[in-house]
């Protein structure tokens, strides 16, 4: 999976090229009280830890909730 990363204060922001049920983050710890979204879209992801990877869960996502086929996961409070 390709994705591109970038910060703001504590923010993560994963920039997706297209859609996907998952998305993994190797070697990524996540922090307590983070919270996940899309940009655009007030509904809240799901995200895991697996070992070393955090995963989030899209799958519950429908074609009207994610703005187009770049879209922007961010992870509040990630670092």
């Amino acid at each position: 999976m390709e994705a591109f990363f970038t910060t703001k204060g504590k923010d993560l922001f994963c920039i997706i090229p297209s859609y996907r049920p998952q998305v993994i983050l190797r070697n990524f710890k996540i922090v307590s009280g983070a919270s996940v979204n899309i940009l655009g879209c007030n509904k809240l992801l799901k995200i895991k830890q697996v070992g070393q990877d955090a995963i989030i869960d899209l799958s519950a996502l429908k074609p009207v909730d994610v703005p187009s086929e770049l879209f922007v996961v961010q992870i509040k409070n990630a670092l």
